[in-house]
């Protein structure tokens, strides 16, 4: 049977993918056209012809890029942490209604009679992959250096391959979004079971989707913060003009940051619901077998205690009656000492 949520899983790779594609192709429609009349101007003078129309072309165009492609950058950025917003926001209500349902399941499975009890469970591995914490962090980090490290770039190749090499890196991590792990049933103890339950929702608390969201943040803000510096450079008129093909690395690695972003919130995001629901599921397939042994223990205890009253009782009529004392009032003793208490229970209880 298809698990509806893996579809919905793979609609929002879907939607992550089309979100970078749109911005390529609009980061792309911005630069080309200078990378174009560039060449068809060093063309024009190779070839003696005139450049005067082109050149005016090509100047009104370096002047609009950088605001062009610094918006397109600040849409890119907003893009992605509306979409951090709705998994912090999501993620939030989840945790709050699940967790008091977790609490009162273990509760009852610590009161059960016979945690030695063997039970089967399916068990997922690699519930939730820590690493994937670690992987976010280290990619912000590298991040934050590129971003540094532009200012003083003179090489666009040289650049653009460290930046790839680390891109390709973080984004092969961040596109395993869905991975069905291997699911195998397992037998362990109820005790056993309260433990792994425990290592999972361990884990589970430390993604913290709003940490994700804080190292997300600061990434955005020194995008925002680098092309606003490259924008105020390249209006000085100095002679200093600035490079065009940083404003455009810069707004590529934009959309890299979004795609690797929203992959790691969505990967992380998505396992911490899977495993929440795992052990929910673990949970509530023992708990019918726990609560109807320790609902036949309590009978069996039931049984043994009317058992013991109902002798007792029996005893005492004897000797009431011999003592000529009428049934009425051997009755009603019988019911002091507690045989009434499982007549309803036990119809022999009445005899």
């Amino acid at each position: 049977m298809i698990n509806v949520s893996y579809i919905h899983q793979f609609d929002e790779i879907d939607k992550i993918n089309s979100d970078y594609m749109e911005a390529k192709n609009e980061i792309d429609s911005i630069y080309e056209p200078i990378l174009f009349l560039k060449e068809k101007i060093e063309n024009e003078i190779f070839f003696n012809e005139s450049i005067d129309e082109d050149l005016v072309m090509y100047e009104n165009m370096k002047e609009d890029f950088f605001t062009r492609i610094g918006n397109t950058i600040i849409k890119i950025i907003k893009r992605c942490r509306e979409f951090i917003e709705e998994k912090v926001d999501a993620i939030r209500q989840f945790s709050w209604n699940r967790k008091s349902d977790l609490d009162k399941k273990e509760m009852i499975l610590k009161k059960c009679p016979n945690l030695s009890e063997r039970v089967k469970v399916a068990l997922d591995e690699n519930v939730i992959d820590l690493s994937s914490l670690k992987d976010f962090k280290d990619f912000n980090e590298n991040y934050l250096r590129m971003l540094d490290e532009i200012d003083k770039a003179e090489d666009e190749s040289k650049f653009r391959k460290k930046w790839e090499g680390l891109k390709k890196k973080f984004s092969d991590n961040a596109d395993t979004i869905i991975k069905a792990g291997q699911v195998a049933t397992a037998i362990i103890t109820i005790a056993g079971l309260l433990t792994l339950g425990k290592k999972i929702r361990n884990d589970i608390n430390k993604v913290d989707i709003n940490q994700m969201a804080d190292q997300a943040r600061v990434t955005h803000e020194a995008t925002e913060r680098k092309i606003d510096a490259l924008k105020k450079m390249n209006e000085k008129k100095d002679g200093l003009e600035v490079p065009h093909w940083k404003g455009y690395m810069l707004a590529e690695m934009a959309a890299d940051n979004e795609k690797i972003t929203k992959g790691y919130v969505s990967k992380m995001a998505s396992l911490k619901v899977k495993a929440t629901s795992m052990v929910d599921k673990m949970y509530s397939t023992v708990l019918p077998k726990a609560s109807e042994k320790n609902s036949k223990k309590i009978m069996n205890n039931a049984q043994t205690k009317y058992t013991n009253i109902a002798n007792a009782a029996k005893n005492t009529y004897t000797k009431i009656d011999k003592q000529n004392l009428d049934k009425a009032r051997a009755t009603e003793y019988a019911k002091r000492v507690g045989i009434h208490q499982f007549s309803n229970d036990y119809p022999t209880a009445k005899k």
